[in-house]
């Protein structure tokens, strides 16, 4: 039998190499956030660069939730006037990763489009890059409740009592996420509040209940 060598030195270096590219994401994700407006501006055009160069997958980059709360917080800054690079770049996202559409409603930031909507009313070009982004997450959405409801009816191992159990402990877990991760936002300078992060996690428990029906109600208005 042939014998496998394993270089270990290959391994820790492909690994040094991913760690080295996940904390220089988080850098620029975090660089999102900062008050001057040309270091934002230069973040969000460097993560766009990445997707275009192939440099990082939209789905790898949906996986960080707290891209999504920064870009949203990006809207805070008056000086700021990306905003339809900012929605084209979530309607990427939500277009090719259903983490993306699932990290937005994590955030509450269905409620925060929405407001953002009527807020833009005059502005037909962000009212049209919203309605889509909303389009997008409802088919997303919907995708992901037919696995949701072809995965519950496969699970005969579970009698009702086992099953009610396992979904509080899941529920336990998401709460334990959330409100440990309220706490780790960063205060940042805003021009005025339209999103604000902590209060969007401490509420996001009460809102997960009854968010499809909020999302079906509000896109057809």
């Amino acid at each position: 039998m042939d014998s496998v060598i394993i270089d270990s030195c290959s391994i820790n270096g492909q690994s040094d190499q991913s760690s080295e590219q996940s904390s220089s994401l988080n850098l620029i994700i975090k660089k999102l956030g900062h008050e001057l407006d040309e270091i934002r501006v230069r973040s969000l055009d460097n993560l766009i660069s990445k997707i275009e160069a192939h440099l990082i997958s939209e789905d790898d980059l949906s996986q960080h939730k707290q891209l999504f709360i920064k870009l949203f917080d990006l809207f805070n800054f008056e000086e700021f006037d990306q905003h339809e690079k900012v929605l084209n770049l979530l309607i990427q996202l939500v277009e090719k990763s259903r983490s993306a559409t699932r990290n937005i409603f994590d955030i509450n930031g269905l409620n925060f489009l929405n407001s953002l909507k009527k807020e833009h009313s005059d502005n037909q070009s962000i009212r049209l890059k919203i309605d889509e982004l909303l389009d997008l997450m409802g088919n997303s959405s919907m995708e992901s409740t037919k696995i949701s409801s072809s995965c519950m009816s496969q699970a005969d191992s579970f009698n009702s009592n086992d099953l009610d159990t396992h979904l509080r402990h899941l529920q336990a877990q998401m709460n334990q996420h959330y409100d440990s991760s309220s706490h780790d936002q960063p205060s940042s300078a805003r021009s005025h509040n339209k999103f604000d992060a902590s209060r969007n996690f401490s509420h996001t428990s009460a809102s997960n209940n009854s968010i499809n029906d909020q999302f079906y109600t509000k896109i057809n208005k």
